[in-house]
């Protein structure tokens, strides 16, 4: 093998280690269960079945008295890092005689949820299409507090309303208006519209005047990361981010890095904010842009990421806040479809490459509307980018066969010349000239390639659309590394073998330089460790690309014979 030719592989293998290693996230110690189930004591205080109508106190010194005993308030734990973080906001607003509705089930074609007027939450957001580990329906919303909690800050406090019960009137099939009243007479009004796509809009008035109105924000927060539901859970660790679009740039914050104690805090013109797993994520998006605040966190637990989105209140009592809640799969299309940046929240490389991703994440669409096989596709996508290339690709090999013939002749100069280095150089670039070789011929075209490489590296990797897709026999998911038994603890992946035996032998076919032979044998191994734990479409695509390239370098060699006959 040519050194320019162990250059380009060597280059290429490196890219890719190097963006597994140290650019994808390293997977994170599990979190306690106890951790996890954990709630509040406010929480466990409203926690009652949805046909409990009991009346919060009758008289605001029977709320005062009912709330007095907590050991929080707004449901924020009592503990050293809640304290020290909302100790200047907190605030008993007490509540005025009101009775909580039963809770109201929303059933459209892609999820179902379910709106708990105790405290305006969504304890439940399930994607219809989806499944988790368990094949049960993918439930995006698992804390107490449910998908999305919401505040009230003002200069005197925090009013938080998954502590508060609402009045629920279902005015519509997919609409329904909440109320409370606060002992201070501040009244709260809520729509939500439950519309396609994953999304519900929302509507919040706040009526009334309250002391530090004139600063009051509303918060908007993801208590905790999305739940994971792969079976790989390193999958979801590895990607769990905390996300924000501000001024058209996306901030991402990776979430298992993150120690106790850890913050972050971001201002500008806010388009959207969330929090992501590996093929999920929830976010809050503005009617508008607004010039609002980031705030993430980690109060106590290593990798429990909290997300905050805070947008100023208007002192216009009739002026409502708009925003929408979109909580669903990464799909590149349908992300884009918001018209807000959302799609930017998938991995599809550096942003040199991205164009090169979303061209490819289109044509795989395209051809997945004939064919329902996601294998078939990427086997297509493998022979058609062998075809694009081809003509680089036969080019690489014909300057590589070129100058192993050269090789005697090189040796030659080298002797000749080997007290004169500008004389040997002179001579070494004639005889290329010569014999119409160009020394980086076999090179070049292979870098050319890097980018429809790392492009399909990264499509394949985190396409929504590979998970849970079967491709034949033992292939039933195209998102995970293929698994035919385990033996010891170890799991059995045939693909990457497979990989590594068509690599060996494309190594063999290819003209060798005796003294390289070593590496022949070294780059199959390296390369099967690399790819040993990839998803199963991405290694059948090298698979697929390493058997093309041996039919190609076998016509090579057949051409290259009969020249040499010929002559």
């Amino acid at each position: 093998m040519d050194r320019r030719t162990v250059l380009a592989i060597a280059l290429m293998g490196g890219v890719m280690f190097i963006y597994q290693t140290f650019l994808a996230p390293s997977p994170v110690p599990p979190v306690e269960q106890a951790e996890q189930t954990q709630s509040s004591p406010a929480t466990e205080h409203l926690d009652r079945s949805p046909s409990d109508t009991r009346t919060y106190g009758s008289t605001e010194n029977e709320t005062t008295e009912e709330f007095s005993g907590r050991s929080d308030i707004g449901g924020i734990p009592n503990t050293e890092a809640g304290v020290a973080m909302d100790a200047s906001r907190r605030a008993d607003v007490g509540i005025a005689k009101i009775s909580a509705s039963p809770a109201v089930s929303i059933d459209k074609q892609l999820y179902r949820t379910t709106l708990d007027p105790r405290g305006a939450k969504l304890p439940a957001w399930q994607l219809t299409n989806y499944t988790d580990k368990e094949d049960a329906l993918v439930n995006l919303a698992t804390d107490p507090a449910g998908l999305m909690r919401m505040s009230l800050i003002t200069d005197a406090g925090r009013i938080d309303l998954s502590s508060l019960p609402f009045e629920a009137v279902r005015v519509g099939p997919n609409v329904s208006q909440l109320t409370t009243t606060t002992s201070s007479g501040l009244i709260i009004e809520l729509r939500y519209e439950f519309v396609d796509e994953y999304t519900a809009n929302i509507d919040l008035w706040a009526k009334g005047t309250v002391p530090g109105r004139r600063n009051a924000e509303l918060e908007l927060e993801f208590p905790t990361p999305l739940p994971d539901v792969e079976k790989i859970r390193q999958l979801d660790e590895r990607s769990a981010a905390a996300l924000v679009m501000i001024d058209d740039k996306l901030h991402k914050e990776t979430v298992h890095k993150k120690k106790p104690g850890w913050s972050n805090h971001r201002e500008g013109q806010i388009r959207w904010a969330g929090v992501r797993s590996k093929y999920f994520i929830a976010a809050v998006i503005p009617t508008e842009p607004v010039a609002g605040v980031f705030d993430a966190d980690v109060p106590t637990t290593a990798g429990r990421v909290r997300t905050r989105l805070s947008i100023p209140i208007t002192e216009e009592p009739s002026q409502a806040i708009q925003f929408s809640l979109f909580a669903g799969p990464m799909q590149h299309d349908l992300l884009s479809s918001r018209g807000v940046g959302l799609e930017s929240a998938i991995d599809l490389g550096w942003k040199v490459i991205q164009p090169f991703s979303r061209l490819l994440m289109i044509c795989m669409a395209w051809l997945h509307r004939f064919i329902p096989n996601y294998g078939v596709v990427i086997l297509i996508v493998s022979i058609v980018t062998k075809l694009v290339f081809y003509p680089l690709t036969r080019k690489s090999m014909q300057s590589m066969k070129g100058l192993q013939d050269l090789k005697p002749e090189m040796e030659k100069v080298n002797e000749r010349y080997k007290d004169d280095p500008q004389a040997k150089q002179k001579a070494i670039f004639d005889l290329y000239k010569e014999h119409k070789v160009n020394p980086v011929g076999g090179c070049l075209p292979m870098l050319v390639q890097m980018p429809i490489f790392v492009a399909l590296y990264n499509v394949l990797a985190n396409s929504i659309e590979l998970r849970k897709e079967p491709f034949f026999l033992w292939i039933s998911d195209l998102s995970v590394p293929d698994n035919i038994a385990t033996i010891f603890g170890m799991p059995i992946h045939v693909l990457p073998i497979l990989m590594g035996v068509t690599m060996l032998i494309q190594q063999r076919l290819t003209p060798t330089d005796p003294r390289q032979a070593a590496l022949m044998y070294i780059m199959p191994i390296m390369m099967l460790f690399f790819f040993y734990t990839l998803p199963s479409g991405l290694v059948l695509y090298w698979t697929i690309s390493n058997v093309l390239q041996i039919v190609q370098q076998v016509i090579t060699n057949r051409e290259s014979r009969q020249q040499l006959a010929a002559a």
